[in-house]
C-alpha cells in the first residue's frame, strides 16, 4: 500500500483515534534523604547586586568614556535588590567592609514569593 493509500483509506472510513496514556508512575518512590539534600546544598547559584539601571541609546552608550557619571533610576538610598540566579531573594544596603563593598541584607523575600517569581521571565 503506497502512502497515497494509506491516507485515503484513513480519510474514507472512521476517524483514526489516538489512545495517549499518562507515563507510569512510580508510586514506590522513597522519601528523600540527608543526602539528596546535601545534592542539594552543593548546587552553585550566581549571586549578583542590583545597584539601579538606565535605558539608553547606543549613540549615547558609545559616547562614554573614563570619569563619565552615569545618573541611575534607583534614588540614593533605596534598597539594594539582591538574586539568586536572576530570582530576587532579598533587599539589602551597600556596606564597605575594609576595602571592599559589601551588601548588608534587610529584607529576604518569603520563599513562597520567590517560588511565585520563578515563572516569570527574568525572575521578575
Amino acid at each position: 500500500m503506497t502512502d497515497e493509500e494509506t491516507t485515503d483509506s484513513l480519510n474514507e472510513g472512521e476517524p483514526a483515534s489516538l489512545s495517549i496514556q499518562p507515563p507510569a508512575r512510580d508510586v514506590d518512590t522513597p522519601a528523600p534523604t540527608p543526602d539528596d539534600l546535601d545534592r542539594v546544598l552543593d548546587i552553585p547559584l550566581t549571586l549578583h547586586v542590583e545597584l539601579g539601571g538606565r535605558r539608553m541609546k547606543v549613540k549615547d552608550l558609545l559616547s562614554l568614556g573614563a570619569g563619565t557619571v552615569l545618573e541611575l533610576d534607583t534614588p540614593a538610598g533605596s534598597p539594594l535588590q539582591i538574586f539568586a540566579n536572576e530570582t530576587m531573594i532579598a533587599q539589602g544596603e551597600a556596606v564597605v567592609v575594609g576595602e571592599r563593598y559589601g551588601v548588608r541584607v534587610t529584607d529576604i523575600i518569603a520563599p513562597s514569593e520567590r517560588v511565585r517569581r520563578l515563572g516569570r521571565t527574568g525572575g521578575m
